[in-house]
């Protein structure tokens, strides 16, 4: 298949319903047909029920390197998108329009765009590349990450990705050093009980005013 710019590529892209709720395998395979070029793995890994799948692209050296190191790159976008239901259109959100500063369509931020981006760079980088480049296109990521959970859980052992990862959703359009998470403490206190309202007050023994 012949190279296509950035706009085109978008444009065949968001083309595509992936709205969570339908298959994106017409999407993958062409996302496959497309980055099949000499030089390029390509594997793809079923969801449960085989309507969807996600999409990895090795390009480079084989992973590996030094223990721990896990050098090269991730490039790692979604393909599914939210419906395109809501009032307020003016075009067809399955067709992407030029809107004069901006490409108006579903997805063609959230996140197509990323993916042609990402897609057009491998291509572009062909054999020359000194260490591993991997394209991580997954599924279902509206509706809780379930590609990506997919791909945790059952990626072969040993294909250990590269450790440095550029993920392509939107975030206001600015660049974030690393996503939202969450934090676990346990904490444990000691002290003695009392009542706020008590009218005597008795420190405790290690306390200076006890001295």
């Amino acid at each position: 298949m012949a190279v296509l710019s950035d706009a085109d590529l978008l444009a065949r892209l968001v083309a595509f319903d992936t709205t969570s709720r339908n298959s994106n395998l017409p999407l993958a395979d062409f996302l496959c047909d497309y980055l099949d070029r000499p030089g390029v793995r390509i594997e793809r890994q079923p969801s449960p029920d085989g309507t969807k799948t996600n999409v990895v692209a090795w390009l480079g050296p084989e992973p590996g390197g030094p223990e721990g190191e896990r050098p090269g790159l991730v490039l790692s976008g979604h393909m599914d998108v939210v419906p395109a239901e809501e009032e307020g259109w003016q075009s067809d959100p399955f067709t992407l329009a030029d809107a004069g500063d901006r490409w108006v369509a579903r997805g063609a931020c959230d996140m197509k765009g990323f993916l042609a981006i990402a897609a057009n760079a491998a291509v572009g980088a062909g054999p020359a590349l000194r260490a591993p480049l991997a394209l991580v296109f997954t599924y279902d990521e509206e509706v809780g990450t379930l590609g990506a959970r997919h791909l945790l859980e059952s990626y072969a052992a040993g294909r250990l990705l590269p450790r440095s990862a550029i993920i392509g959703e939107p975030t206001s359009l600015r660049v974030a050093r690393a996503h939202k998470g969450h934090l676990k403490m346990r904490i444990t206190l000691h002290g003695r009980s009392a009542h706020s309202g008590s009218r005597t007050w008795e420190p405790m023994p290690s306390s200076p005013l006890a001295r």
